[in-house]
């Protein structure tokens, strides 16, 4: 693992915000410092593996499926899971339960299919994640940040925000990306900032594919 160029500035993280519904995820007795929980968005490369294989790694605490990329006020909805079979996806769903990795499932990503013109899309946005995922999922929105800098006043402001809701810090397991930080990097100017907030919740990978490649996971999952 190539150590971080000199100079090179310490972040904008490739999803500063990734918010899980505190519906979905409240837990009593939400405190500072690590959680120990990792989260990876699995569903963007074929060549990742499966979901289950994913879950049956020991690397990560929850799987975040992608995406959810068409929904709102035409009411159609789909799922792009980049060549996956989507006829396993419910079964390893299942098992990954099982095994006690909760899955999630990431809404927009990319292109423009998707809107929320009003509270009646919302609603039945909300009606068909239940009804097709049988509530064994949790609803996530995903954010991206793409400049360098101020990434401590972002976070310091969402969290000051919303209390209720965790969020976790996002971070690209792909070396070649400019957005990459070194684990070093992370466990010293990072994840001490970020875990100073109550309402942390972890980390969160972009995604299964680089991290098989890199390995990313196996260093991060020690500073969540």
């Amino acid at each position: 693992m190539a150590p971080l160029a000199p100079g090179r500035p310490a972040a904008c993280l490739l999803a500063l915000l990734s918010v899980v519904t505190a519906l979905s995820l409240a837990a009593p007795g939400l405190a500072a410092g690590k959680t120990g929980q990792v989260t990876v968005f699995w569903g963007r490369n074929k060549a990742e593996g499966s979901l289950r294989e994913a879950c049956d790694s020991g690397m990560y605490t929850m799987v975040t499926m992608s995406f959810l990329d068409v929904f709102g006020a035409k009411g159609k909805y789909h799922l792009d899971l980049s060549g996956h079979d989507l006829s396993a996806v419910g079964a390893d769903i299942k098992h990954c339960q099982s095994k006690g990795v909760p899955v999630s499932l990431s809404i927009g990503g990319y292109g423009t299919g998707y809107s929320l013109p009003s509270n009646r899309s919302a609603l039945d946005l909300f009606d068909h994640l239940w009804n097709s995922y049988l509530g064994g999922i949790y609803e996530e929105s995903d954010k991206a940040c793409n400049q360098y800098g101020a990434w401590e006043e972002a976070w310091d402001r969402w969290t000051a925000a919303y209390p209720a809701t965790r969020f976790f810090i996002g971070l690209t397991a792909d070396e070649k990306s400019y957005q990459w930080i070194h684990p070093k990097n992370v466990y010293y100017g990072i994840t001490p900032v970020v875990q100073k907030k109550d309402n942390y919740g972890g980390v969160m990978l972009w995604d299964r594919y680089f991290d098989k490649q890199s390995d990313y996971s196996s260093y991060i999952k020690y500073y969540a």
